[in-house]
């Protein structure tokens, strides 16, 4: 009785095992250490990020001098064009 039960389960559902087996191994042999091999590095991704983070604040503040420099400029170029206009010498 129990061979044939074995016989009876292997006829039914042998396709199925061997399919079953073969997406196993395909999956073990082939995709998982591709997988291994690309996963990022989270550590490393949110070190440049933050060092991302640094740069974009460092150069919002640079920009911030450079604003404030043209600002002072400009008033600097208009006090010396009154000082021209006042002076007919001035050139």
């Amino acid at each position: 009785m129990p061979s044939s039960l074995v016989r009876l389960l292997g006829v039914t559902y042998g396709p199925y095992a061997f399919g079953l087996i073969s997406l196993l191994v395909v999956w073990y042999a082939i995709v998982a250490p591709t997988l291994a091999t690309n996963r990022v590095d989270v550590s490393a991704f949110r070190e440049v990020s933050a060092q991302l983070r640094d740069t974009a604040a460092s150069v919002a503040q640079s920009a911030k001098l450079v604003n404030d420099a043209v600002a002072k400029m400009d008033a600097l170029a208009d006090k010396w064009r009154k000082t021209g206009d006042a002076n007919p010498n001035f050139r």
